[in-house]
């Protein structure tokens, strides 16, 4: 994840929503009390990017519960992925587990470590519709991990290209020709940076997050001649240091302290989209998760596009995935089940994508009428389901977090001169290499 978007919190999102996470917070243990053949589930759901989501989460929710009579769903706003992750494993230890959550697809490997998930295979090859079901969603988002299915797509994403066009026509630029590749990103980015007359910056050219390690996947993907990614299947292997991290890493410091189009700073990626739509910045790289914010407080046209390409298109996924958690109760996994099949409906896949931004992430979800109008009206909401056919999935490794800590760390310290490139990548890799020595067989 990134080093950037685990810490993100939706500002948008009350005090009161953020303080259910507190000591009054419902627990899994809670409501078990409820009438005689009503099966109650707690529902751990985090909130990861800028938007009042959570709301919007809730109605679903309440929607279910009104539909199925039998079942009682909670829903619990948990934080963001690490801090719903945190929850998750702390309620294990304690014997309090909830049912269900949304985490992040990269935890994978860790919660399965932990026996904290169910694999759902057993389900799927259950329901007649099994088969349909798993490969009506987009195939980069539904990988098997060590032979099984852990989780579903629920609100998947990938990084996208946002611009402004009203900046791109104030500098001469032709507003429906975003930047296809590093050099128009720089040559653009030049442009649209604009100088008060004492120097100070009034509009970044882009913003990318230097010590963002989901982003920095990308510009490395890009840096290989074929599609690559730089860790094994069996998630026990990264390879960091290599020719395509140093040119990734190189350009972003190009961007910083040469051209000086973004901040030679680490900034808190938290507030590009507010940035952005207050017109501080004119590009930013952001998750399409970040949609709805945008279009619903930019005061100015828009545009989203893929990310510009190295020597070849590429993108990581991202976003969470909805994991049954190892209860070992058979009636609540079976409710449980009832309740994610219910919630990744093509009908309730699109609703979200409109409601959130994330991308659609069943392919018949494009044909509701519904999406059909709104993408008629939003063509931007496209953009991350067509760039799909770049996308490779993300760092999922054991130890994720160290991983990504790891390499965050080495990213800011080589961004901020505070290390050279091939110390910083050397000592990053022998960490990496450490962390992971355990789950090498």
């Amino acid at each position: 994840m990134r080093t950037s978007y685990t810490t993100l919190t939706a500002a948008a999102i009350s005090l009161s929503l953020l303080a259910g996470c507190g000591a009054n917070a419902p627990t899994a243990s809670q409501g078990k009390t409820a009438a005689s053949g009503v099966t109650e589930l707690t529902f751990y759901y985090p909130v990861a990017v800028a938007g009042p989501l959570a709301k919007i989460m809730e109605s679903y929710v309440n929607e279910f519960n009104q539909s199925h009579p039998n079942i009682h769903v909670q829903a619990v706003y948990s934080g963001d992925y690490g801090q719903t992750k945190t929850k998750v494993l702390a309620a294990a230890n304690g014997g309090n587990m909830p049912d269900v959550a949304v985490m992040g697809a990269t935890e994978v490997l860790g919660l399965k470590d932990a026996d904290a998930i169910v694999p759902l295979d057993a389900f799927i090859n259950k329901d007649s519709d099994g088969e349909a079901y798993v490969k009506d969603f987009f195939p980069a988002y539904m990988p098997k991990i060590e032979g099984n299915y852990w989780s579903v797509p629920f609100q998947r994403s990938t990084p996208v290209l946002y611009y402004n066009k009203d900046a791109f026509k104030a500098a001469g630029l032709d507003p429906n020709k975003p930047p296809a590749n590093w050099n128009e990103l720089e040559e653009d980015a030049k442009k649209l940076t604009k100088r008060d007359a004492s120097g100070q910056v009034s509009q970044w050219g882009v913003l990318v997050g230097a010590d963002d390690t989901w982003i920095i996947q990308g510009f490395i993907m890009q840096g290989f001649n074929e599609p690559k990614r730089i860790f094994n299947d069996a998630g026990n292997k990264v390879d960091y240091n290599n020719d395509s991290t140093k040119k990734a890493l190189n350009f972003f410091i190009k961007l910083g302290k040469e051209d000086k189009v973004m901040p030679d700073t680490i900034v808190n990626g938290g507030t590009f989209t507010s940035d952005f739509v207050s017109g501080k910045a004119a590009m930013m790289f952001y998750s399409t998760g970040g949609l709805g914010f945008v279009r619903e407080n930019a005061k100015f046209e828009f545009g989203t596009a893929f990310l510009p390409a190295g020597n070849q298109y590429a993108t990581p996924t991202g976003g969470g995935s909805m994991y049954m958690l190892n209860t070992k109760n058979e009636a609540k996994e079976k409710a449980t089940w009832e309740f994610m099949r219910w919630m990744t409906t093509p009908e309730r896949a699109a609703k979200w994508s409109i409601d959130s931004g994330y991308v659609a992430t069943r392919q018949s979800a494009y044909e509701v009428p519904v999406f059909q109008e709104y993408a008629k009206k939003y063509p931007q909401a496209l953009v991350a389901r067509d760039q799909l056919k770049y996308a490779q999935t993300e760092l999922t490794t054991h130890n994720n977090g160290e991983v990504l800590k790891i390499m965050g760390d080495a990213q800011q310290g080589i961004f901020l001169g505070k290390i050279p490139m091939d110390q910083g990548l050397t000592d990053a890799q022998s960490k990496i290499d450490k962390a992971l020595q355990p789950f090498v067989k």
